[in-house]
């Protein structure tokens, strides 16, 4: 994969920023706490190169949040009607077609986190009855800025018709032979093929 050079370099300034942070999280030695200080600055000075912002600027984001750095978690809705089509949402945003999906929330889990999306973003109560697949999103696509983990679920709908919200500007319920017709956001182009194949284990990306 081509990778954009400005893209690596934020990744990189990321993966320093998380050691530094998960370092200084578990350190008690004020010498190594003192090179963790220095990582995170060095951190601050590689990302202000590929942004708009100052290392400075960035060194003051970096020590208001002193967390250990973690990739995002993310929850996604397989939904099938009853004749075996898809259900597959248009962005209101206008960055493609994807299932229902987003960010887990604190203090919900993935499976909860797709049922909500679900009824969030086009109306309907479901239930999540299997995990499918998770994704690493470096591996399925060029690697970006943002590191997530997408959890997909295979849900059944219990109650509810689909419709747009400020969400979704559009869905539709589509066949595998219809879906080589959209432009699909991030990953959902692979897990929209993989949902149709239906391995019978969870897959690993």
């Amino acid at each position: 994969m081509i990778v954009d050079p400005s893209v690596r370099v934020a990744q990189l300034a990321d993966e320093l920023r998380a050691i530094a942070a998960t370092s200084l999280y578990f350190s008690q030695d004020p010498h190594d706490r003192a090179r963790f200080e220095q990582i995170r600055v060095v951190a601050a000075e590689l990302q202000s190169v590929v942004d708009r912002r100052d290392a400075s600027e960035i060194r003051a984001i970096f020590d208001d949040d002193l967390t250990p750095r973690t990739p995002l978690a993310g929850a996604d809705a397989v939904i099938f009607d009853a004749e075996g089509r898809l259900l597959i949402t248009d962005r209101a945003d206008g960055r493609g077609w994807c299932v229902p999906g987003g960010l887990v929330e604190v203090g919900e889990s993935p499976s909860e986190a797709a049922v909500r999306e679900a009824y969030e973003e086009v109306g309907l109560t479901v239930r999540a009855v299997e995990l499918l697949a998770v994704y690493d999103n470096r591996k399925v696509l060029p690697p970006g800025r943002v590191h997530v983990f997408h959890h997909v679920h295979r849900c059944e709908v219990v109650s509810g018709e689909p419709a747009p919200t400020h969400e979704v500007r559009d869905f539709g319920w589509f066949r595998e032979s219809e879906i080589d017709k959209l432009t699909f956001f991030s990953i959902h182009a692979t897990l929209v093929r993989d949902a149709f194949r239906g391995s019978k284990q969870t897959l690993f990306h």
